[in-house]
């Protein structure tokens, strides 16, 4: 749920990224850049800063894999995962659904998966048979 029923612009913008860069629009980076610039600390308004970094922890994930680094890949999926325990590990949102798995963390780690790195995160908030789709 967005705060007054509408998603931000960082929302828009990280979007907007994801869908140029699955594309191969060059456009993507500047979408990114632009969310990062929106979740700053200094121009959140409804959003903690714990809240956004659970969406903006995919972008370094998102330039890991459009490099092909298997280090840089590795080192921003556990940053995304961390992101989301950070978020959700404690208090009232760790009894909600949405917190048991880093879906933005997964889904990021899964396209990695698919364009050939190697997921090497162990974490129960991003298991291996949700990234990798394979059988538990």
């Amino acid at each position: 749920p967005f705060p007054g029923g509408h998603p931000s612009h960082f929302h828009v913008s990280l979007a907007q990224g994801m869908s140029a860069w699955l594309k191969g629009e060059e456009r993507w980076k500047d979408d990114f850049e632009y969310a990062q610039f929106l979740t700053a600390p200094e121009n959140l308004r409804d959003y903690s800063l714990s809240e956004v970094q659970v969406y903006t922890s995919i972008i370094p994930v998102i330039h890991a894999i459009h490099a092909g680094s298997q280090k840089a890949f590795t080192e921003a999926v556990a940053g995304a995962v961390k992101a989301h325990k950070k978020h959700f590990g404690r208090g009232a949102r760790s009894k909600q659904g949405t917190s048991v798995l880093a879906i933005h963390a997964s889904c990021a780690a899964a396209i990695g998966v698919q364009r050939g790195l190697l997921f090497e995160v162990e974490s129960s908030y991003a298991p291996r048979w949700l990234v990798e789709g394979v059988q538990p």
